[in-house]
């Protein structure tokens, strides 16, 4: 009988123990969670609004029992968020200032050609209107109507099947990928017994192609026609001009539809994050 009593004692004592460390460790938890929610309002408050979501980050994962905290906390995170965003609208605005100014300074120099028989219609540099490539050997720059650039290459009065263009500035040079013959943007054409070769060119090596005539526009630069044998031409000063100005022209454009989406987005997005901030408003820091 003493011996249980005895047991019954140890019992109660070693219960009481671990619930007294149990709440000793809630409470120390629950203190830390604060005490990070506490850095995470001072990092918000003096601008620091990545480092504050990097705190609630780590509050978030590592007291995630701290239900009042956590509560905090997402408020806390809305209002990071809201400036962050603001801080991207007004950099984005900034940038599509810029882009408008740069595409109005060029606009000028290009024309929009669209045939009543074209499903789609392309932009040129005003030089193809006075030398356009019809009935000659060169390669002539476009803009389509998203704003993407392309190329297309012709070969006037020699026969190589090409399927490719080169352009080479001594040992250096950029070349197009390869489009095989397929009768629409690999065609072949004759005109009163001359033989022309006409190619359209789409895609990342394209403009690759265009950004290395435009970073040695003013270089001696030579076409290579490439298929079943290699034709080469000098590029002439005029078409290294036209391609350079579009290269840029249709960077100009692309950068000021980018910044008109990400307009669209941005607003969107904010006014999502200021909803979220209305909701959790009432889980602000007493």
């Amino acid at each position: 009988m003493f011996k249980e009593i005895i047991s019954f004692k140890a019992v109660i004592i070693a219960c009481s123990i671990l619930l007294s460390y149990m709440f000793v460790s809630c409470d120390s938890s629950d203190s830390q969670a604060r005490q990070l929610l506490s850095q995470a309002n001072s990092a918000f408050q003096s601008g620091q609004y990545t480092s504050a979501i990097t705190l609630l980050d780590s509050l978030k994962k590592n007291y995630p029992t701290d239900i009042d905290a956590q509560k905090s906390a997402m408020y806390l995170r809305t209002l990071a968020d809201e400036q962050i965003i603001i801080r991207q609208i007004q950099e984005n605005d900034s940038a599509l200032v810029n882009s408008e100014k740069n595409v109005a300074a060029m606009i000028q120099k290009f024309t929009f050609i669209k045939d009543t028989d074209m499903v789609e219609g392309y932009t040129v540099n005003n030089s193809a209107k006075t030398n356009p490539l019809v009935n000659r050997t060169g390669l002539e720059a476009r803009i389509d109507e998203r704003a993407n650039l392309y190329l297309v290459s012709l070969l006037n009065g020699n026969k190589a099947n090409h399927d490719r263009v080169e352009v080479v500035n001594g040992v250096e040079f950029a070349t197009t990928e390869a489009v095989p013959y397929n009768g629409s943007s690999n065609y072949r054409f004759n005109v009163a017994g001359v033989n022309n070769e006409m190619v359209t060119f789409r895609g990342g090596k394209a403009d690759t192609l265009c950004m290395f005539v435009a970073n040695n526009r003013n270089a001696k630069l030579k076409i290579n026609f490439i298929g079943d044998k290699k034709i080469s031409q000098p590029l002439s000063a005029s078409d290294a001009k036209a391609i350079a100005d579009t290269y840029q022209y249709a960077r100009a454009l692309q950068t000021n539809r980018e910044a008109n989406d990400m307009k669209k987005y941005l607003d969107a997005k904010l006014q999502i994050t200021r909803q979220q901030k209305d909701k959790t408003a009432k889980y602000a820091p007493k």
